[in-house]
């Protein structure tokens, strides 16, 4: 997030934004017509390329010096949050097997986020930089657009 500022901080993350949403609406497409015409290790060759691909200009890429200063990685959020989106994403496999285990994990993992946010809460009030400043949600185009974004991601990943 340091390498760019201002405007042209902006157009990097729409850049990116733009590329994760054809991406996430492409390779399912993609995916299932080299599955159908042909094998579905066609899509892996297919990876195995684009990483090669990487591999090989990987060095050619330019390094950007970071306009920002680094600072230390909250270990503790990142946990705090692994285990929270882990719960939700187990309760959400399981939920057609046992539905009451499902929710109960549901909660739990829905408890575990608001302790996650909690803690990033309080790491920012002590002056430490979060992994997540939950804060940015108070902005109502933020949150507006990452709720869109995830109902976009939930409908092309068929979950509603």
């Amino acid at each position: 997030s340091g390498t760019y500022s201002g405007e042209r901080r902006t157009i990097g993350l729409a850049i990116v934004s733009i590329m994760s949403a054809f991406a996430s609406a492409i390779g399912p497409l993609f995916g299932g017509i080299m599955a159908t015409l042909f094998s579905w290790r066609i899509g892996f060759a297919c990876e195995l390329v684009i990483v090669a691909i990487i591999l090989v200009i990987q060095n050619k890429m330019p390094d950007f010096e970071p306009t920002e200063s680094k600072s230390e990685l909250d270990i503790t959020g990142a946990i705090i949050s692994f285990i929270g989106l882990v719960l939700l994403i187990l309760s959400i496999l399981s939920l057609t097997n046992d539905f009451i285990t499902s929710m109960a994990i549901i909660i739990l993992g829905l408890i575990v986020l608001a302790a996650f946010a909690w803690f990033e809460l309080q790491r920012k009030r002590k002056g430490k930089v979060p992994l997540l400043d939950v804060e940015l949600f108070k902005v109502r185009n933020l949150r507006v657009g990452t709720i869109i974004i995830l109902l976009c991601y939930l409908i092309m990943g068929g979950g509603l």
